[in-house]
């Protein structure tokens, strides 16, 4: 890999990265490389130097949270009900954020959370500790944002969601 040697084209590079819509990369200055936090569809990514793997504590949360939320379309529901559950599709993983029940509805208003969809008109929330039971693993990344390539099936089973509108 070329190194970055001109100054003003490294601060321009890292100035794109902190502004980056929902924080999506992050630049490392000891190997100067961007790189997308998430949303991997190469298979060659090495997962350990991105993500940190999280589980359920004895009360089945992660991180003080019993649910993450993935946000899609209510067209995609009967879909995604017929194959089992979420499927991460051609990615790598499926894209959640960790919430509070509660807040599910009110929870992207502003359309810029990592990890959620800007139009989402439904939300799946995932009880992480029936997940986990099911085979699922989970995965921060840097900017917050719980992964999971689903159980061996290769998915999230329907079982442990729960619609919301």
């Amino acid at each position: 890999m070329n190194e970055i040697r001109d100054g003003r084209i490294k601060r321009h590079l890292v100035e794109l990265v902190d502004t980056s819509e929902k924080n999506r990369f992050e630049f490392e200055s000891a190997n100067n490389r961007i790189r997308a936090r998430q949303g991997h569809s190469v298979k060659n990514v090495r997962e350990e130097e991105l993500l940190s793997p999280v589980s359920t504590d004895e009360n089945g949360k992660i991180h003080g949270y019993l649910y993450a939320v993935h946000s899609t379309f209510l067209s995609c529901i009967p879909r995604i009900q017929q194959s089992g559950g979420l499927s991460k599709m051609k990615r790598n993983h499926v894209h959640m954020v960790l919430a509070e029940l509660e807040n599910i509805k009110g929870l992207n208003a502003n359309g810029n959370i990592p990890g959620m969809r800007k139009n989402a008109n439904a939300f799946l929330a995932i009880n992480l500790q029936k997940a986990e039971t099911a085979g699922c693993k989970f995965y921060l990344s840097g900017n917050n944002v719980l992964l999971s390539a689903g159980n061996a099936n290769g998915n999230i089973p329907w079982s442990c969601c729960t619609l919301y509108r």
